[in-house]
């Protein structure tokens, strides 16, 4: 009787050792699990930092106003130090930059500029900063007469049907504000290239670009930090971009 007792306590005391190391086990698996999971959250929060921490910063700029052709210093962070890895605009139009750090830009103020953020996208981070104060751009003239104007130019944009929506921006990066079209019906977008002189107004022929129909809105932003204003169509159930490819004149991707 006696053997039968201390046998079952030997085997219940072997159980209950069996039973703490799978409890250990599964403890330190879970303690495992979770420690990769704090060094995932670690590794992607850090990365997170580092980028933010290269993203453009414009923390001023002066004059803040001004007419084409004025001499802009832009103040903040991690600019790039070589002047062609950064893309200045002014709005829709892209300035000349005459010096560069990584903490100030000296640009000239282009052609066609109406009051807007200064925008600076990094081309080698592609990451891009906006001003939160706006440009405000000067005239020469003290008020619109009858004579402000010169005669109306008329471009052909070889549509059939008239544009659904047209906007202004600077397409190619020669600083002249370009005619982007999108049609009623047929192609959806048509670009035509501003070759205007100074004293001439004038339009490339225009081209068109492939995609369906029914766009409710256009919008051109620099999406992948290239320094090239892209072309995104906001359709009923999706957007559409395109992205800008130029390498001379201008080229547009496909529409996506």
């Amino acid at each position: 009787m006696t053997a039968k007792i201390l046998n079952s306590s030997v085997l219940q005391a072997g159980a209950a050792v069996g039973n703490s190391s799978q409890a250990k086990s599964k403890a330190d698996q879970t303690i495992c699990r979770l420690n990769r999971s704090l060094a995932l959250t670690f590794v992607f929060g850090l990365s997170c930092l580092v980028a933010a921490a290269q993203v453009p910063s414009i923390t001023s700029f002066t004059p803040t106003s001004g007419s084409a052709g004025t001499s802009v210093t832009i103040t903040g962070t991690n600019f790039n130090a070589s002047t062609v890895n950064n893309a200045v605009y002014f709005g829709k139009v892209r300035a000349t930059v005459n010096s560069s750090t990584a903490t100030q830009i000296v640009c000239t103020v282009p052609f066609g500029v109406i009051a807007s953020p200064i925008s600076i996208t990094n081309t080698s981070t592609r990451l891009q900063g906006k001003s939160l104060a706006w440009f405000k751009p000067t005239f020469g003239a003290s008020a619109l007469s009858a004579t402000s104007f010169n005669t109306i130019v008329s471009t052909s944009l070889g549509v059939s049907a008239s544009p659904k929506l047209v906007q202004l921006a600077d397409i190619n990066n020669d600083g002249k504000l370009d005619i982007v079209a999108q049609r009623n019906t047929g192609q959806s977008l048509v670009v035509a290239r501003n070759t205007s002189g100074t004293s001439v107004t004038s339009f490339a022929a225009a081209v068109t670009l492939g995609g369906g129909t029914g766009g409710t809105d256009m919008f051109m932003e620099d999406v992948n930090g290239d320094g090239l204003l892209d072309i995104a169509q906001s359709y009923d159930a999706s957007i559409r971009l395109s992205p800008n490819t130029s390498s001379g004149p201008y080229s547009l991707g496909r529409l996506q």
